[in-house]
């Protein structure tokens, strides 16, 4: 059914009323149902009775604001347009009864050249919503419209996920809980995700999802790639000459630069990487410079989540890795690392540094077998004609 709106006015004078008839003409063409009382005048009415009915029984009761309306409403004592007094009268008494469900529902309108001050007390003319009408077309009393249609004009956007602040100190649910694995998960190590190479010593991050993960499709991976280049983008770790790569393939999505990168793989593994910032690495500023900003990237990724994430951290040269800082026999709660990603971020820092630090394990033995080459010999004392007396034979210039 359609919204009901009675029309209160004063009849103050040929030209007022023929624009309160246009106002209710143009509101019943633009589906209102206008109550007027020119419109009900075939009949002898008693028109006290028939204001309250049809005041009561609207939707809402447009107030067309005059001088007039203003002075027989506010109270002042006056032997003219008792109609008027009495729907005045009406209004103020069912405000003071139920201002909670009446004032939403009393619509004061400001016809072309009347002002704001023409607006009665009671009705809240400088505190409260008023509609003036610009003209006499549905885009001249659009917000009256809307407000009678229930067509707002800005909607909004429904409530997103509540983000898992960082905490800076103390707070509740102490510190981030790291459980052992009985089996390391398997990792996909920036060499296996892309072919990237840099003389430079690579810091590479992944999340790995541990538990029930949907697999991403490749319809996604391929949105995923613009998506990873605008948030590197929006944080700044592009910063290269060089334009960023962006791409995509059966298994994983990419963006990257010759400084930094991001990837997300089908599996739900999040990766980052980035250009060692110096030897020796410093824990403190790894951590809140790089490792904090490249976890808050990660998490940014909107993707399904699982209950738990597997971090691993290493360092990589030209597709070899070189030493694991976390080696993913760990895991920690999506709501942990959310929570506390600095923490997070220094214990991965201080893993790693640590891991560095110790020294690299020697070198298997170079195996020498006698075959074909080149024979070295080593000669001493005198000796009566051509004696090898120990030699051997060297592989590499066979």
């Amino acid at each position: 059914m359609p919204k009901k709106a009675f029309v209160s006015y004063a009849h103050e004078s040929d030209e007022h009323k023929n624009q309160v008839l246009a106002l209710a003409t143009l509101l019943r063409n633009n589906g209102v149902e206008a109550v007027l009382d020119v419109w009900s005048a075939a009949s002898r009415i008693d028109w006290y009775a028939w204001a309250i009915k049809e005041m009561t029984e609207a939707d809402y009761v447009v107030v067309v604001a005059s001088k007039k309306y203003l002075q027989v409403a506010d109270g002042a004592p006056s032997r003219e347009h008792r109609g008027v007094q009495s729907e005045a009268a009406l209004l103020r008494d069912l405000v003071w009864e139920d201002r909670a469900s009446w004032l939403p529902k009393i619509l004061p309108v400001l016809l072309p050249g009347h002002l704001l001050n023409e607006i009665p007390r009671f009705l809240q003319p400088s505190t409260a919503s008023r509609y003036e009408v610009s003209a006499f077309t549905p885009q001249g009393i659009e917000d009256l419209l809307r407000v009678i249609l229930s067509q707002p004009s800005h909607i909004p956007p429904p409530v997103g996920e509540p983000p898992v602040l960082q905490v800076l100190s103390g707070g509740p649910g102490g510190p981030v809980t790291w459980s052992p694995l009985d089996t390391p998960v398997d990792v996909r190590w920036l060499a296996e995700i892309i072919d990237h190479k840099s003389s430079q010593r690579v810091i590479e991050l992944h999340l790995v999802p541990r538990g029930n993960v949907s697999r991403c499709s490749v319809r996604r991976l391929r949105e995923l790639g613009p998506e990873l280049l605008e948030i590197g983008r929006l944080h700044g770790i592009f910063a290269s000459s060089k334009p960023p790569e962006v791409g995509y393939s059966t298994s994983a999505a990419w963006a990257f630069s010759g400084h930094a990168g991001l990837a997300v793989l089908r599996s739900g593994q999040r990766s980052a990487w980035f250009l060692d910032p110096g030897v020796p690495l410093d824990e403190r500023r790894l951590a809140m410079d790089r490792l904090l900003l490249y976890i808050e990237l990660l998490m940014d990724i909107k993707m399904d989540r699982p209950e738990s994430w597997v971090p691993a951290i290493g360092t990589d040269r030209s597709g070899a890795l070189r030493r694991i800082g976390v080696d993913a026999t760990e895991s920690i709660t999506d709501y942990d690392l959310r929570r506390m990603p600095t923490e997070v971020a220094e214990e991965l820092a201080a893993r790693l540094v640590t891991a560095l630090r110790e020294p690299a394990p020697p070198a298997p033995a170079e195996r020498r077998e006698p075959r074909t080459g080149n024979i070295h010999n080593n000669f001493s004392g005198n000796v009566s004609g051509t004696v090898i007396q120990a030699g051997y034979i060297d592989r590499f210039n066979s």
